[in-house]
This record gives C-alpha cells, structure tokens and sequence, in this order.
C-alpha cells in the first residue's frame, strides 16, 4: 500500500484582520506555509475582506498561490434582525468572482448588518457569479444541522446551495476533536452520496501553532471585556492550528478524495488583481477637449490670476510640470480635485490650503489647489510627482468639518455612487496600550500593570515595540 501524497491545500484561514478574534499574522501565515511545502492557501477572514490586497500582494511575492474568500454569516432573511450563526466558506475563482464576493460582502455591511454582517440565500443567489461555496464541517448550515440531528433541514440547505452553486458547492468535512465531529461528516457522507456533492476537508485555521490558543483567548476576551480565567469557552478549543499536508492526510485517512478535492478547488481558484493600474472617473470637458488641453488652459488662466503675466520662468515651470503631469496620464486627477474645489469656493465652503508636497506644483498653485507659493519659495515639484516613482500623487486637503458632506455628496453626484468611497485605516495598539489591555484581561493588578507600561519608553513620531523596549 503506497502512502497518500503529501499534498494539500487549507482553504479556511483566518488572519489578524478576523479583529481581536485571530492572532495570525499574514506574513507569518505565508513563511508557514512555505515551510510546509503548500504552493496555495486561502484566506477566508469572518465577515470581512480587510486583509485581501495585502495577503495577495504578499502571496505572489513569495511564489504563492493567493485564494481570496471570506466566510461570511449566514441566516434564513438578513432584514430580520437576528443573530447570524451559520456560516458560508466563499472563495473568488477570478476577477468576476472577486466582484461577486466584494458585493456580497457589502450587500452584507450595509443591509444585512446586525452585530455581524450577513447575508441571506437571496442575496448569495444574487452575487454567485464565480464563487466557490463550501458549507464548513463546524459551522456551516449544513454541518450545524447534522449536529443538531435536524436531517432534514441538512438535507434542505445543502439542496438549496446546490441550486445556487452547481458544482460549485462542497460540503466541508472537519475534525477538531469534537465528540459531534463524526456525526458531521457521517451526515455530510451521506448527504454527498445522494444528492451528488462532493466532500471536501476544511479545518477551521484560527491559530499558526498548536500552542496558541491562548492568544486568541486573551484576544477574545480583550473584545468582550470579559476575563480570562473567567470564559472557559477556549479550555478544549486547542485544535485549531494550521496543520501540515502529512497531518491532514492523517488527520482524514478515510477520505481522501476530499482531501483531494483542496486541491481541485486550488486550481479552480486562479484570481488576477490589477493592483498597478490607475483608475479614474471620467471627466466631462467642455467642448470635447481633451484632459491635457482644457487642463493646460486652466493652469494659464490661474497663472495669470496669481502672477499677473507670464514670465520665461513661470512658462517654463508650467510646461515641465505639465509635461510630466500628461506623460503620466494625471490630467483628470488634477481636473477632478479642481471642480470640487471649485464647488467649495462656488458655496462658501471654507477649505485649507493644501498641504505636503503638493505645495512644490505650480500647477496645483494655479489651480487653487494649494495657496503657497512654490516659485517664491524655491519648492521641487519632483517632490511631489516624479515619473521615477510611479505612484498617485498626494494631494492633502482639510474641509469645513460641518459642511464636509456637501463636498462628499456633489462628488458622488457628479461621478456616480460606484465610483466614489471612503478609506478605512486600522490602529494597531501600541506597546503599552497591549501591556494595559492584556493584564486587564489576565486580571493582573493595576498597579503592577501600570509600572510595567511606564517601563515603556515613549518616543514622539516612534512606535516602540515590547521587545525593542526589552533589549533598551
């Protein structure tokens, strides 16, 4: 008997973007994954896709094939408020399945939002172009249902994913030493064999080692504000580990097409993200003009508001920026940020003056889109657009705080709701802000805690880590 290849692919992964519920860290999870041998894995935070472009980007680098998913809340009527528990594994299979799975999510964000974001089976048939659905072994609908011996609401939610899906649906099969673990898979078998859906294994991934599991507790409980000692929902929960390709294939000896199909589904998932290209809106010029030319015409108007007439030295200025500014096909950017500018000035609305290195662009000086001026103070251009650095330019503006939605809301009218959207940064917490926050939930005294955190050193501008202040 010859031993099963030692080939396998996870495609339930979480990372530290799953917030305060996963402690793994994407680039961690990757090294990992090279150590094992794996050519892919997926990446399949709850609820969320906060992790995608850096998990991606990070993956190609290192010669990785990047699953992009998510495993997303699911319940009966998302306008129903109630707790979502059932979840969904959904992994993108290329463009148009990353399209679908970034609607679903959204579908789910803003309409379905009630503690969680959900989604219901309207809005899955909605978005499925694509996708890959896998009901997982311990939390998916199908699995949940096994486990409450509810077979024939196993039976009817596999059926209606399979409607969805075609033979784009899995059941997942898992084993984190459950007691109901076996009745899961024993249900999903059976469910397979009738219906035609094929198997495939799906560890939950929450922890990079065996012996993590306390940091993810201590995680949790940070979320909650409960104490450690006191949740003891994570006392049997140490199995949820990221597990090599001979363990997997130890783990489940019995079924090795499931095992098989990670693979199948791996090859399936082939997503190319366009994550060099610079898309702008479109934007209306007057009289058919082109971008460059009704821009050229408005920066010689500005310039001869500011300066009063044009000198060799301001046309020579404006053309070397212009020059590049069109080279590198910025013309609507600049164009864009002028009109809502202009709609500021147009309604009163009070703006600041630009600030960073846009202020060394003459062009945006003509424009009002910054009020220094860079001839009078000698400032490089090159340090704010460079075609050695190819990258957007970063224009900084400050809006009245009040009226700050007026501005936002004639963006989306002039260029459309699709085309529009707001960032998001993430804070992560500094050194002495995790030494409070961990000894809270650990119960340590406060005035223990306190003095280690003063132990800290605090650089303005820096961001001190704990073993840095360790080795200090």
């Amino acid at each position: 008997m010859t031993n099963p290849p030692p080939s396998f692919v996870h495609l339930n992964v979480h990372s530290e973007y799953s917030l305060l519920e996963c402690p793994i860290r994407i680039q961690a999870l990757l090294s990992k994954c090279q150590t094992m041998g794996m050519s892919s894995v997926a990446l399949t935070d709850n609820g969320v896709m906060y992790g995608v472009v850096d998990f991606y980007l990070a993956a190609k680098k290192q010669g990785i094939n990047p699953i992009v998913g998510c495993e997303v809340y699911l319940v009966p009527d998302m306008s129903v408020r109630e707790r979502g528990w059932d979840r969904l594994i959904l992994l993108a299979m290329d463009q148009s399945g990353y399209q679908s799975l970034v609607q679903l999510v959204s579908a789910g964000h803003l309409q379905g939002f009630y503690y969680k974001p959900r989604v219901d089976f309207a809005c899955l048939a909605q978005y499925s172009s694509q996708l890959i659905a896998i009901s997982p072994g311990v939390k998916g609908p199908v699995a949940s249902a096994l486990r409450r011996y509810q077979t024939d609401a196993a039976h009817a939610a596999a059926t209606q994913l399979q409607s969805i899906y075609g033979d784009r649906f899995y059941l997942g099969l898992s084993r984190h030493g459950s007691t109901l673990d076996d009745i899961a898979i024993e249900g999903s078998a059976s469910l397979s064999n009738e219906l035609g859906i094929p198997m495939v294994v799906t560890q939950d991934v929450m922890d990079l080692e065996p012996n993590q599991v306390h940091l993810r507790h201590i995680l949790t409980c940070i979320q909650t504000g409960r104490l450690v000692e006191e949740d003891t929902r994570f006392n049997d929960d140490d199995d949820y580990y990221l597990r090599s390709p001979d363990d997997m294939w130890a783990l489940f000896p019995d079924y090795p097409d499931a095992l098989q199909n990670t693979l199948i589904i791996a090859s399936r998932c082939q997503l190319h993200l366009e994550t060099g290209q610079v898309n702008l809106p479109h934007f209306p010029c007057p009289n058919n003009m082109s971008a460059d030319a009704y821009l050229t015409q408005l920066v010689q108007e500005g310039v001869g508001h500011r300066y009063g007439n044009m000198t060799p030295e301001l046309s020579e200025r404006m053309g070397f920026e212009l020059s590049i500014i069109n080279k590198m096909n910025y013309a609507p950017y600049f164009l864009i940020i002028y009109d809502f500018l202009d709609f500021c000035r147009q309604n009163l609305i009070p703006v600041g003056p630009g600030r960073g290195s846009a202020a060394g662009s003459l062009v945006a000086y003509a424009l009002g889109i910054t009020n220094i001026d860079p001839i009078r103070y000698s400032l490089l251009f090159e340090r704010f657009l460079n075609p050695e650095r190819v990258s957007m330019p970063d224009i900084d503006l400050d809006f009245c705080i009040r009226r700050r939605n007026e501005v936002i809301q004639y963006i989306v009218d002039r260029y459309g709701s699709d085309r529009v959207s707001q960032i998001v940064t993430f804070g992560t917490m500094a050194s002495r802000g995790v030494i409070r926050d961990v000894g809270r939930v650990l119960n340590v005294p406060l005035p223990i805690v306190d003095r280690l955190a003063k132990l800290i050193p605090s650089a303005p501008g820096q961001s001190m880590t704990i073993p840095d202040a360790i080795e200090a």
